[in-house]
């Protein structure tokens, strides 16, 4: 059993050097980034540059499989999305307007692509993220421009013609729903609040849980059933994970 303990010790103790040397190496890519800022200040040259960000993501996946890594592509632009997002709020600030309200989808997209250091506005219409975006009071915007079961949201290219603004990135966002309460068993659950359409997307599920005979409550919108069921005893939401997280919920995926 010492034996055991002892081998323990000595890989938390080797955990812990990787991690100082981590730290120190991404302090090292921040003052090199601070540096990258200063010229970028005074040659007018843009933060952001999502093709520069593919091709480091690219480039560290080749390297990679070379070597036969752990890490999947998933896992690289989980983490070093986040380091770039770092290193751009370094540079500048950002503020990033987004289809509301908190803990949406949209709000899912906006983080995944800007990490979450970013300063997140959000805004109730595709329209006026545009405005914001337009009038300069956000850097950047995140709207939804295609779903697969509705097609090509018409409020986004009918804002893209209208205001002198550019897409430059994309986000593919899967959309998976969080059951969210604050139970500690599903069993404790009596009544769940969500959008309609959640409800049928997340019905599988509910049956096989028996929670498709508890009550159902439809809502305005997933965010609107997060708030709803944080301060009800005994009750769940349907949302997106950000959702979940903003109100501190205990988590089952679906």
């Amino acid at each position: 059993m010492a034996n055991n303990e002892d081998g323990l010790i000595d890989l938390r103790n080797q955990l812990d050097n990787i991690d100082d040397q981590l730290l120190t190496l991404i302090n090292n890519r921040m003052k090199v980034v601070h540096q990258v800022g200063a010229l970028k200040a005074k040659s007018g040259g843009a933060i952001y540059r999502p093709e520069r960000e593919k091709a480091i993501i690219d480039r560290l996946e080749n390297l990679n499989n070379q070597n036969n890594g752990l890490l999947n592509r998933s896992a690289i632009e989980a983490l070093f999305l986040e380091i770039f997002a770092i290193s751009r709020n370094l540079e500048l600030p950002e503020n990033i307007a987004y289809l509301g309200p908190e803990g949406s989808f949209t709000h899912q997209a906006a983080e995944a692509r800007f990490g979450a250091m970013s300063a997140y506005l959000p805004i109730h219409s595709i329209k006026g993220v545009f405005r914001e975006v337009s009038s300069k009071k956000a850097k950047f915007g995140v709207v939804p421009i295609e779903n697969s079961s509705n097609g090509i949201v018409s409020d986004t290219i009918n804002c893209l013609s209208e205001y002198n603004l550019k897409i430059i990135a994309e986000v593919v966002l899967d959309i998976h729903h969080t059951l969210s309460s604050n139970c500690d068993k599903v069993k404790d659950i009596k009544k769940i609040y969500s959008k309609d359409i959640a409800f049928e997307q997340c019905s599988k599920f509910l049956a096989d849980t028996g929670l498709d005979e508890v009550e159902h409550i439809p809502v305005e919108s997933t965010t609107k059933a997060a708030k709803y069921a944080v301060n009800e005893p005994n009750s769940a939401a349907i949302c997106p994970h950000v959702g979940a997280l903003l109100k501190r919920y205990s988590l089952w995926a679906m």
